[in-house]
């Protein structure tokens, strides 16, 4: 594949329950799109690098300043859904999105974001609400976003397979790990209304599922 000029930035997001494969199949595309040459922006622990403390913490710092009223915001949504003890965490998921897409790339790759941050944080929280703080921090017409929707079979596998802890983790060891991913699914529709690519997909281990994955993903960016 030859590189082109892509009009617009992409942004890709992958979306799933956790050990879904979204940390894998983001990491082949990164490797799959650097290869050809394309600038992508990602967070440096996917890239095999160590992030640092103080840098993360200066930033945190910085978006802060710049943004007080998106703060204030995000901890009015957690206090109407009875999840204030999930501010910082998903602040701190809004700033490390926020420092991938506005880095000077073609490409952001997201496979912790903020939809994911939010939709692990129970049945209260209104995506589509965080979904529009998101978006209020950018012009959303100079990006061009793909949500990949990894199901829940590899997910569940792995929950039962492995020593899993905390509770979402033992949730995943449960028959109920299907209806977790339908409300990750209706969740999802706000995506759909807004016309956005979406592609939806499993992701089992082994190389050759890898690599067609990661063609399929690829197929929507370039």
């Amino acid at each position: 594949m030859e590189k082109s000029q892509l009009k617009t930035k992409k942004i890709i997001d992958f979306v799933g329950l956790p050990g879904a494969g979204k940390t894998t199949i983001a990491r082949s595309v990164f490797d799959r799109l650097v290869a050809d040459n394309y600038s992508v922006s990602t967070r440096q622990s996917l890239q095999g690098v160590q992030e640092n403390k103080f840098r993360q913490i200066g930033y945190g710092l910085f978006f802060v300043v710049k943004h007080p009223f998106f703060v204030l915001k995000l901890l009015l949504l957690c206090i109407q859904s009875k999840i204030v003890s999930r501010f910082l965490y998903l602040l701190q998921a809004f700033i490390s999105q926020y420092r991938v897409v506005n880095s000077n790339s073609e490409i952001a790759l997201l496979d912790q974001g903020v939809i994911n941050a939010a939709l692990s944080c129970g049945g209260n929280v209104d995506v589509r609400r965080v979904f529009n703080l998101w978006m209020s921090l950018y012009d959303s017409g100079d990006y061009s976003i793909v949500f990949i929707d990894l199901q829940p079979k590899r997910a569940l596998q792995r929950a039962r397979t492995r020593e899993s802890k905390g509770h979402f983790a033992e949730r995943l060891k449960t028959d109920d790990v299907f209806e977790l991913h339908e409300r990750y699914l209706s969740n999802l529709e706000v995506f759909t209304e807004r016309q956005f690519k979406y592609l939806s997909f499993h992701a089992i281990d082994g190389g050759k599922d890898i690599i067609n994955n990661t063609k399929k993903v690829i197929g929507l960016i370039v």
